[in-house]
């Protein structure tokens, strides 16, 4: 397993820095492991990795407010969610010239032994409308489990291809190294033979010396092999890195046409670290979608919610079960009439009939204290029925499993 600093130090920079939102990454026991641009515009400091988070925020001049006293360390969200705890403070104030009120918003993200890995946290300037605030405090969490989400595990999923890159580029150094020197070696028979010098029998057994540690068989067949590898890991990090710019890219205030198919193969890749180990992801994607208006990135966050779902469905029914099997999650779309849909399905453990009218509900869920905020179908069912004025619903079997669907109305022309 790797350590919370690498998977920090692999999670691309550019994908956070395009965040409108201040990011800022802890790691036990306490210290700074990276902020964004944005927290950088915010706060005025850049802090190395390794910076003391108690330092932070004395440099950063970080108050409760009201009062002329630095903000206790021990009550700030990041240190909380450290502890593993998910939290959030509306009570920080910047001290500039003028007073800055913040809001804090902060999530634990957990390894699979249930230790905490890092703390990622929001930081933003505090808005006025209570409503605005409610909104913005359920839909800023939810953020931030994606991106932990994102960073616990596109880590990993780059460092797989990355690692098989730099044995290959190795191999294949070693592999140049042996072929100049063989050539060196029949460079110099045919220099000795250019200018009418006998042919020493030296220099001929320096050519089959080469020639044998050369090994020229085992490389005739591995090279390509190894160069086909790193293609394909070259591939693999191109399509993750681009998936996660799409998600992460700042989205426009006005909705956009958005390609359903798309959509679907951008979640697909950049969760493929919370399913893979669990269950088979298919694509059953319709040939010709129509498009759907609507904002990209929480669309986005729909399909990312049900796919990591349906992984957790998986682990719970072979949790319940004691069996060791790979589960299967089909994502389909469909385009039928002024419709598009969209359905996630897995063979999980099912949804249980006397929480199945629940599991909408805000704050409500069934995995254990720290392990989840109870935001994630009620975030999906508000972006679905109140952004998108579509639809949300699902058909589940107890043992069987569970099919999310999501119906949107479709449009192909522009405002």
């Amino acid at each position: 397993m790797h350590s919370s600093r690498e998977s920090i130090a692999d999670l691309p920079s550019t994908v956070l820095d395009a965040l409108p939102l201040a990011v800022y990454v802890a790691t036990p026991p306490a210290l700074v492991a990276y902020c964004n641009r944005a927290a950088i515009d915010l706060l005025g400091q850049a802090p190395q990795p390794g910076f003391p988070l108690a330092s932070l925020i004395e440099t950063c001049a970080i108050y409760r407010a009201g009062t002329g006293q630095a903000y206790p360390h021990d009550d700030l969200p990041l240190y909380r969610a450290l502890r593993g705890e998910a939290s959030s403070a509306e009570d920080l104030e910047l001290q500039r010239a003028q007073a800055v009120p913040l809001v804090m918003e902060a999530v634990p993200i957990f390894d699979r032994t249930g230790r905490v890995q890092m703390a990622i946290a929001t930081l933003s300037r505090k808005t006025t409308s209570e409503t605005d605030a409610d909104v913005s405090s359920s839909v800023g969490r939810r953020n931030l489990e994606t991106i932990g989400e994102l960073a616990a595990g596109v880590a990993h999923e780059i460092n797989t291809p990355m690692q098989y890159i730099g044995d290959n580029t190795s191999f294949l150094g070693v592999t140049l190294r042996r072929l100049l020197d063989v050539v060196g070696s029949f460079e110099r028979l045919i220099e000795a033979s250019r200018t009418g010098q006998p042919v020493a029998a030296e220099l001929v057994r320096d050519c089959e010396r080469e020639l044998a540690r050369g090994r020229l068989p085992f490389l005739r067949e591995q090279a390509p092999i190894a160069v086909e590898q790193m293609l394909g890991g070259v591939e693999q990090v191109r399509s993750i890195v681009q998936a996660l710019k799409e998600f992460s890219h700042p989205g426009d205030d006005k909705p956009v046409l958005v390609d359903v198919n798309n959509l679907a193969k951008m979640a697909s890749t950049i969760t493929r670290n919370a399913w893979r180990y669990a269950a088979d992801l298919t694509l059953e994607l319709c040939e010709y979608p129509r498009r759907v208006r609507g904002f990209p990135q929480e669309l986005g966050q729909v399909l990312i919610n049900l796919i990591v779902n349906a992984a957790h469905a998986v682990e719970d029914r072979n949790a319940q079960t004691g069996a060791v099997r790979h589960g299967k999650i089909v994502i389909r779309t469909r385009s039928e009439g002024d419709r598009v849909e969209l359905e996630v399905e897995d063979d999980g453990a099912g949804i249980p009939d006397e929480i199945r009218a629940r599991v909408m509900e805000p704050f409500f869920t069934t995995k254990p204290a720290g392990k989840g905020t109870g935001q994630g179908l009620p975030l999906v069912r508000r972006v679905v029925e109140e952004r998108h004025h579509g639809v949300l619903s699902f058909d589940t079997r107890v043992g069987e499993g569970t099919r999310f669907r999501v119906v949107l109305p479709a449009c192909d022309e522009e405002d």
